[in-house]
């Protein structure tokens, strides 16, 4: 069996194909933003797909760690759903190989669905987001001998219900999610709302990683991780009038502003006694000089002399 790739130009996007016969599994690049790229994962999950899933993430993150340099190297791929779902086993595979590559973000366009066994896709994602339709059924089989009897098909149906448990586990999703698709027939459909995908934990961070990624940003503050929770909840309550396209400079400083403690009145931390073009250029200053990787102590003494005020003894 043949294996095709074709890549070609249109307009704005590359597209990148990746084909086994007609109705494999088709993955597009829709942008290349340096660092961000994002790919479309479409068509009918078949036997197979798997295999040239596998070949074409490892193309992918080739591509990605050549652009990148070592400062961006967290891997921060996008792969957005659209597909009806398909073959149960395979979408499970492609699932690990997403999670074994840490793709930080999987997620559903508005203008995208993702359907029966696609959400065992949308699982892997370390971050999953939803726009788009999520929908689920219960698992069937696509063919089935006439000669087989009952018993043997409930052990099969058994085998299948206890390894799709074990891997939405796995995934940090909630398995009773499997008791919802049961309730299901496999000719219908029930399209998830965002409490429900809310309660199944199909939208949000895995937990897991949640708890290594706040671990990582406490230490380069030099805090634990209850107090940089604490620092957090304080960034939400004062600098989120900042957080919006235009004013994302300010939001920086007062994240940073907060986080570092640098005031006792953390409404200062707004910086309003600048102005927004003294912030802009204060920001990319603070950007250039005051680099991540600096011990928490210098990385405040930085952001004093960068915003020249003295700092809070």
């Amino acid at each position: 069996m043949r294996i095709q790739s074709l890549i070609s130009y249109t307009f704005f996007c590359l597209i990148l194909t990746i084909k086994i016969d007609a109705f494999a599994i088709q993955i597009f690049e829709m942008q290349n933003d340096g660092c961000y790229p994002v790919y479309r994962i479409e068509s009918d999950i078949t036997q197979g797909d798997s295999i040239i899933f596998a070949n074409a993430i490892h193309v992918i993150k080739d591509q990605y760690h050549r652009l990148c340099n070592e400062k961006n190297n967290r891997n921060k791929i996008i792969f957005q759903l659209n597909s009806i779902g398909g073959d149960v086993e395979e979408a499970i595979k492609i699932g690990r190989i997403l999670r074994k590559n840490e793709i930080l973000t999987v997620t559903v366009p508005p203008d995208g669905e993702c359907l029966s066994s696609c959400v065992f896709i949308l699982s892997a994602g370390i971050r999953r987001t939803v726009w788009g339709k999520v929908g689920i059924h219960r698992p069937y089989f696509p063919s089935l001998s006439t000669d087989e009897n009952i018993l043997n098909i409930k052990h099969k149906r058994e085998s299948i219900l206890t390894s799709i448990k074990q891997y939405l586990e796995e995934m940090d999703v909630n398995p009773s999610l499997v008791d919802t698709m049961l309730s299901i027939p496999p000719d219908e459909l029930k399209i998830l709302t965002p409490d429900e995908l809310s309660y199944y934990r199909l939208t949000g961070l895995d937990a897991n990683y949640e708890e290594k990624f706040i671990a990582q940003a406490a230490s380069s503050y030099g805090l634990t991780s209850y107090e940089y929770r604490k620092r957090s909840a304080a960034v939400e309550e004062y600098c989120i009038l900042y957080a919006r396209p235009d004013q994302t400079a300010r939001f920086t400083l007062c994240r940073e502003a907060i986080l570092l403690d640098i005031f006792e009145d953390r409404k200062n931390a707004r910086l309003q006694f600048y102005s927004d073009k003294i912030i802009k250029d204060k920001e990319k200053v603070y950007q250039t000089q005051c680099a991540d990787e600096l011990p928490a102590n210098e990385k405040k003494e930085c952001f004093t002399s960068v915003l020249n005020f003295k700092m809070k003894k």
